[in-house]
């Protein structure tokens, strides 16, 4: 039967929340999205855990991790996420992101190469929303708007929100949609406040294979036809993948084929 430990550390004087399947398999860190939290996962973790040390994390600012008044940058977040592999003693983890959690494993895997065995990008958010400074901060403070209006509804709002919002999803994710609403805090929309690295140039940095997965742009896909075809190009170890009756959340929306894809690539990396 899977399990699931879990605990925290301190990475840069932030205490960060996660949890873990473990056992003495090939490691799996999985990256949710923003105002999202590690079980929003849900049922991928379970799937994957027959083979994977699956590690889930709560980003700072979201779920149940601390949420300091500063340092939302997705390199913030990579130094993060290199704590963590290093006080886990993970060896070369893949990293499976969805939105946020996308970016930030691209930032890692691009300033840290021998830290990553290799990465699925769902739905990575870029280019940044707001190109300028100005921009940024109203885009930063729409989120947090939202996330203090959702604050207000109660779980069993929050959970009706998600099916009225989100019909196709399966009945397990309206929970976990909702919790997540309800833990994540205002000050984690600086991650759109700050400028973030130049996309295009990470992509090239990154040595590791990689997958990005994104949905159908007239579904809600937050990859545009021309990021998609410039990923294909600038990645190069990276292959490019259009999931059909998907939107931004592949892997809620068409589970099944984002499960199959993402098995697929991470026993090729074994």
């Amino acid at each position: 039967m899977p399990r699931l430990m879990y605990g925290s550390i301190r990475a840069n004087g932030v205490r960060i929340n996660y949890y873990r399947t473990g056992d003495d398999k090939p490691p799996v860190v999985l990256l949710h999205g923003f105002s999202d939290a590690a079980l929003s996962w849900n049922r991928l973790p379970v799937a994957l855990e027959p083979e994977f040390d699956v590690v889930l994390v709560d980003a700072r600012g979201h779920g149940y991790s601390a949420a300091p008044e500063t340092g939302y940058a997705p390199e913030d977040h990579a130094a993060d996420l290199l704590a963590l592999i290093e006080q886990l003693q993970l060896d070369r983890p893949a990293l499976v992101g969805h939105a946020m959690g996308a970016v930030v494993a691209a930032t890692l895997a691009a300033a840290h190469p021998a830290m990553v065995r290799g990465l699925i990008l769902e739905e990575p958010t870029w280019p940044q929303p707001g190109a300028d400074e100005a921009g940024r901060a109203q885009h930063a403070a729409e989120w947090r708007e939202q996330i203090r209006t959702q604050k207000e509804l109660s779980l069993d709002e929050l959970s009706d929100l998600c099916v009225a919002s989100f019909p196709a999803w399966h009945s397990t994710e309206a929970f976990q949609w909702a919790k997540a609403k309800q833990l994540v805090k205002p000050l984690a929309a600086g991650f759109f406040e700050a400028p973030w690295p130049d996309w295009q140039g990470v992509l090239q940095q990154i040595s590791a294979p990689g997958l990005l997965v994104a949905g159908e742009p007239a579904l809600g896909s937050l990859v545009g036809p021309q990021v998609f075809e410039q990923a294909g190009r600038l990645w190069r170890r990276g292959e490019v993948v259009r999931v059909a009756g998907a939107g931004h959340n592949v892997h809620r929306e068409q589970y099944r084929e984002f499960l199959r894809l993402t098995q697929r690539f991470l026993r090729l990396l074994r």
